[in-house]
């Protein structure tokens, strides 16, 4: 573990101020790709900053504490619930401002990492720190495998009496051809290629989609349609079947909005799906358009993207052939922030209004929202 001292009187004042004490550990592959970064947040008192977004930009400098910046990037990271941050250097999820991880040059040391950090969660860094880096994997890496230049002979006895000492490249690439395609080295004669039992093709196993399939073991919430929040002539029927749920009718620009926190079992960051039930009394389509997402998390405050509906989508338009018919469409929602991840106990609102002026909405009947469940 590596501790970062200040030594600038202007940072002293700062880091009283915001009293952030980090603790960094890199962690490196026998060949890395990425760096490993590892920080405790705490406030002046010594407590934890959980659940906190700081703005991060990091440096490897080459040659001296001050050397040159051979590569920088930016990241802005959220604490957890212990009030620790772990990022990647040099991975996808980093800005890159100047250079190339892959291109430092490892054996050319020494090196330095520069960490300069906003606990604003943006990019004003008032807090900087320079530490040395005690272990480059790269040179070990020239002075091994670079240096085997001459031909391995195997001399096991189990292993040449073995089967496995006839195996040859050609047998390996025919080996991972599991795709599934027809490369011309299999037979495939005699074999069906297309289902024609009547009784699968009738069944509802036919109909089975992939959306299906990665939505089986998904986690689900059923929101009230009761407890919706209506606006715009939008109304409320306690009925049966067909006759139960919110009713949006065409002549109005009707809406409904909703709202749910994430449970503790929620992954952070992954995709939230909207499985929408709603039913007409006539045929036609009607369209359904994203009205506005919003996020509140504890500790943080609001967090909303720059459009009305970034984050939230509605994959179809409900495509009634048969009157009085139940039809589902899917929806998804995502945080309407790219940098700020979604995570359990965030409480989020949506709602959605049918578009009357909208050339995709064909059915002139009125439009009922039977059920909506969440999958995460």
């Amino acid at each position: 573990m590596l501790s970062f001292n200040l030594k600038n009187k202007l940072m002293k004042k700062l880091i009283t101020f915001f009293a952030v004490i980090l603790i960094a550990e890199f962690s490196w592959g026998q060949v890395p790709e990425t760096m490993s970064y590892q920080a405790v947040v705490r406030d002046n008192s010594g407590a934890l900053m959980t659940n906190h977004n700081v703005g991060m930009q990091l440096s490897i400098l080459q040659g001296a504490f001050d050397g040159t910046a051979v590569y920088v990037e930016r990241q802005f990271p959220t604490t957890n619930e212990n009030g620790l941050i772990t990022i990647e250097i040099g991975s996808d999820a980093a800005t890159v401002i100047s250079g190339a991880f892959a291109d430092i040059d490892w054996p050319g040391g020494p090196f330095f990492i520069k960490t300069e950090v906003d606990v604003n969660g943006g990019s004003n860094y008032t807090i900087e720190s320079t530490s040395q880096l005690l272990s480059v994997p790269y040179a070990f890496h020239a002075n091994t495998a670079d240096n085997l230049t001459y031909e391995i002979t195997e001399s096991d006895p189990v292993y040449t009496e073995s089967a496995a000492a006839n195996i040859t490249s050609d047998d390996v690439t025919k080996l991972g051809n599991l795709s599934g395609v027809n490369t011309g080295d299999q037979d495939l004669s005699g074999f069906v290629t297309e289902e024609t039992d009547p009784s699968f093709n009738s069944s509802a196993a036919a109909e089975i989609s992939e959306d299906d399939i990665e939505n089986w073991n998904k986690k689900s919430i059923s929101l009230n349609v009761f407890g919706a929040y209506l606006k715009n002539e939008a109304w409320f029927d306690a009925g049966y079947g067909i006759t139960s749920g919110i009713f949006m009718p065409k002549e109005s620009s009707s809406s409904f909005a909703f709202n749910f926190t994430l449970p503790k079992d929620y992954t952070s960051g992954s995709t939230i799906y909207l499985r929408i039930i709603g039913g007409a009394s006539t045929t036609g389509n009607v369209c359904l358009r994203p009205n506005f997402i919003s996020i509140t998390r504890p500790g943080y405050g609001y967090i909303q993207g720059m459009y009305a509906s970034s984050g939230l989508e509605i994959d179809d338009t409900f495509n009634f052939t048969v009157a009085s018919e139940p039809v589902e469409v899917m929806g998804s929602i995502t945080s309407p922030v790219l940098r700020v991840a979604l995570q359990a106990g965030d409480v989020i609102s949506f709602g959605f209004y049918r578009r009357i002026t909208d050339n995709t909405d064909t059915n002139h009947g009125t439009f009922v929202v039977h059920g909506i469940e969440v999958l995460y």
